[in-house]
């Protein structure tokens, strides 16, 4: 029995999802042996699974049970391709989640459908994946500078977004059958990677952006929740300014990760614009760019909060340019709220910079919105400063000063370092933005004006 058993595990492994590389005298009879379920073997006991039903098969010996959506997703692993919805026409060959019947595929950081002591999954509902904008802008008789309805239109790859069919998250064994190859390394972290890919043998296909986090074994349980958190606010945000999530995926065998797969992948984040801006001795084309981003992103924020969202962690590296274009990006920190309860936290604040962080933040006081709007003061008063000409260096080198545990030692956050802003800005060609920005980073923060009050000033102007 034993010589048996381990005959199966080393002739059988593919039925149990844990080889995909066939053996030579595999390949005559591969073909045959995907397709009928009779040649499967459980993947909890390894034993025959001949009961043939109409909905899936079930193990004779352990009665676990097999529906055709976990056959389905057997056969995209083994053939390293991606099952395509009937009727389907997107570039990306993402599925419907319908294809699954919302089983557990679906639920992001459930057990593996795959796994030994998998035998049933519960239902999730998927909404549809619609590319749409309901944020509602200000707009003013007057001539306006930067008019976030007049903003250039979203890139192809946006445009192309609306025939995507619903977001699915799939299941692979393994990083390496994973159908996505990666053009370039846009960044990387102490849990990850981000890159841009494209869908493997597709040389003209739609490039992505994808967000790779490692799970370890002893964090896994604790990186699953707050992953969730990201897709699931990303998931309802539909904005022009806010990067669009398209799937996800998990690998099941080590080592374990999580993909998100999002849209458009970015030419740069903001920071390495600024500094690039500065470098290149302040285009005009790139100063028309940032005065024009300002309603752009304070139309974002708007938007969010008017879906009950806080980002809680807006900064330059947090938005990404893509073109003529900026999206508000990484809410792995965002919290969302139901309407008519309250909108505000206190405590300990995990994942957020101290450096664009408001006082009540570093205080571990209640915060809500405002505490986005100072953090976006704090990104405004950057790309004013690089508007106004002068370098990001000079303006951190300008606002420094001593921290008061250590004479010693100099900080930038803004929460020690706003009240030296009017001296820099007092000089400024146009005095109306630090007029903003200076109630954007008000202390008190019952006193900063809110998205949509910001977007109303930025059109007037």
């Amino acid at each position: 029995k034993d010589a048996y058993r381990d005959h199966l595990r080393e002739y059988h492994l593919e039925d149990m999802l844990k080889r995909h590389k066939k053996k030579n005298r595999e390949q005559e009879w591969w073909a045959a042996r995907i397709v009928s379920p009779v040649w499967w073997r459980c993947v909890r006991c390894l034993g025959p699974s001949i009961i043939v039903q109409r909905d899936g098969w079930t193990c004779k010996t352990c009665k676990q049970e097999c529906e055709p959506e976990r056959i389905a997703i057997r056969r995209s692993i083994i053939t390293n391709t991606f099952p395509k919805a009937e009727g389907s026409s997107d570039g990306f060959g993402i599925t419907s989640p319908r294809q699954y019947a919302d089983r557990s595929t679906e639920k992001i950081g459930s057990a593996s459908a795959h796994s030994e002591d998998t035998a049933s999954s519960s239902t999730v509902k998927q909404k549809p994946f619609v590319h749409k904008t309901n944020v509602r802008e200000s707009s003013t008789g007057q001539t306006t500078r930067s008019d976030p309805e007049k903003c250039s239109e979203p890139p192809k790859e946006i445009m192309e977004s609306q025939r995507i069919s619903d977001f699915s998250h799939l299941e692979y064994a393994s990083h390496k059958v994973v159908p996505f190859t990666t053009v370039k390394q846009l960044g990387h972290g102490s849990l990850g990677s981000v890159d841009a890919v494209r869908r493997s043998g597709d040389l003209n296909g739609i490039i992505l952006a994808r967000k790779i986090i490692r799970l370890p074994n002893m964090a896994r349980k604790r990186l699953l929740p707050l992953i969730q958190q990201e897709v699931s606010v990303l998931r309802e945000l539909q904005h022009k300014h806010i990067i669009q999530v398209i799937s996800t995926y998990e690998t099941t065998s080590a080592p374990r990760q999580f993909g998100i797969l999002l849209l458009p992948a970015g030419d740069e984040d903001l920071s390495h614009y600024l500094e690039r801006v500065c470098e290149d001795d302040f285009p005009e084309d790139d100063l028309q760019c940032l005065e024009k981003w300002q309603s752009c992103l304070a139309s974002a924020v708007a938007y969010i909060h008017s879906r009950n969202v806080r980002h809680k962690d807006i900064k330059p590296s947090n938005v990404i340019c893509k073109g003529r274009d900026i999206f508000l990006t990484d809410f792995g920190s965002a919290h969302q709220f139901s309407a008519g309860l309250t909108s505000s936290t206190e405590g300990y604040a995990a994942g957020i910079t101290k450096m664009y962080s408001a006082p009540e933040v570093i205080s571990l006081d209640r915060r809500g919105r405002p505490a986005d709007i100072y953090s976006l003061g704090c990104v405004f008063a950057e790309m004013a400063t690089v508007i106004g000409r002068r370098a990001i260096e000079d303006f951190h080198e300008f606002r420094s000063e001593p921290t008061p545990e250590e004479p010693d030692r100099l900080t930038l956050c803004y929460y020690a370092t706003a009240h030296k802003l009017g001296g820099w800005f007092e000089s400024d060609r146009d005095p109306w933005s630090y007029s903003l920005i200076s109630k954007m980073l008000s202390e008190d923060q019952s006193l900063r004006p809110s998205a949509e009050k910001v977007l109303s000033i930025l059109v007037e102007h």
